[in-house]
């Protein structure tokens, strides 16, 4: 009679990347408090210059390579994977954009224009359009690729094993407490909350760059075109 083996279950990420990705929230944070600063300083037209695509290019570069470097050997934090639901993901990634851009003016109005000091441009120069394609990209495709890994993808897969919910708040405050300002927290930690929801809801990180690549350009276009 043959003997029967239990069923190998596959390796989880130890404790040490869990507490190597917080380390690396808590540099970001840091990092992006004290470059909050600096920006109030900064000329209004640092968004009309290839030196802020290059510099941002290169910085979210090297932030990639550590999150992947935290997610290596476990290729299902990236979360690469086809979204369950397709269709009905991109119909929901499209309704939380909308949603974002209401409770952001709703927001705005009552606290003020705090978006003004995340160096998002007012204006359009003609004659620096190539400059400003440039930085746009950087901003609508690089930066939420390089964001929704960090948080929903390997921040979201590490906390998953504890609880949806726990994954999607946790990841959300961190989301929001990275981007420096806090008067803008609680609008970022919406977005992110409804973002990680979209994650958990679809089991792909692809609806969630989708949502915020979409979100980041048109923030961008309206801010120039409505000054």
């Amino acid at each position: 009679m043959s003997e029967t083996r239990p069923p190998t279950l596959s390796p989880r990420p130890g404790r040490g990347r869990l507490v190597g990705w917080s380390v690396l929230v808590s540099l970001l944070t840091a990092l992006s408090f004290w470059a909050a600063t600096v920006e109030l300083e900064l000329e209004p037209d640092v968004f009309y210059r290839w030196s802020s695509a290059l510099a941002d290019a290169a910085f979210y570069v090297v932030l990639l390579g550590l999150v992947l470097l935290l997610a290596r050997g476990f290729p299902e934090l990236l979360a690469h994977r086809p979204a369950r639901r397709s269709r009905a993901s991109l119909a929901v990634a499209a309704a939380i954009v909308a949603g974002a851009f209401g409770f952001d003016w709703a927001y705005e109005e009552l606290f003020g224009p705090f978006r003004l000091e995340q160096g998002i441009p007012t204006f359009w120069d003609g004659s620096r359009a190539p400059q400003f394609v440039a930085n746009l990209l950087v901003v609508a495709g690089l930066v939420p690729y390089v964001e929704e890994q960090l948080f929903r993808g390997v921040g979201y897969g590490l906390l998953e094993r504890h609880g949806r919910l726990l994954a999607i708040v946790v990841t959300a405050l961190a989301f929001g407490a990275a981007h420096g300002h806090l008067g803008l927290l609680p609008a970022f930690a919406v977005f992110g909350a409804a973002l990680g929801w979209l994650r958990a809801w679809s089991g792909s990180i692809w609806p969630c760059v989708a949502a915020h690549g979409v979100f980041n350009a048109l923030v961008t276009i309206l801010s120039v075109v409505l000054g």
